[in-house]
């Protein structure tokens, strides 16, 4: 089990043809709950849910969104494997890390929708 709470404020540019047309500010307040199973050492399954806050603060440049705040819901699977010989410089091994992601809210979304990575 791993719970977790995220607070964070981050820079939001949108350009136009390379030219700069607004600034924003990207906040995002919310809490995870991941449940996991590790099959040995090197490779572990998690399923988890977050939940919270996106807000998009306009500072500069005219509005390029009506939707400015909205609630976030994502549940998400993911499996990670990790064969590597070293943690600072690996020189052989294997690596794999996979993350799926169903958005049932999400920041101007009117529908749930997918992401993997």
């Amino acid at each position: 089990m791993a719970p977790s709470a995220i607070a964070n404020a981050s820079p939001f540019d949108i350009y136009s043809h390379n030219n700069q047309i607004a600034a924003y500010r990207f906040r995002r307040v919310s809490g995870t709950f991941d449940l996991g199973y590790q099959f040995n050492r090197a490779s572990e399954i998690r399923l988890g849910y977050e939940t919270g806050f996106l807000e998009l603060l306009r500072q500069v440049g005219s509005p390029v969104s009506r939707n400015t705040g909205d609630r976030l819901g994502d549940t998400t699977l993911s499996y990670g494997l990790n064969l590597l010989d070293d943690p600072v410089v690996p020189r052989y091994g294997e690596y794999l890390e996979w993350h799926f992601s169903w958005f049932d809210s999400y920041l101007g979304s009117k529908n749930a929708f997918p992401s993997t990575r």
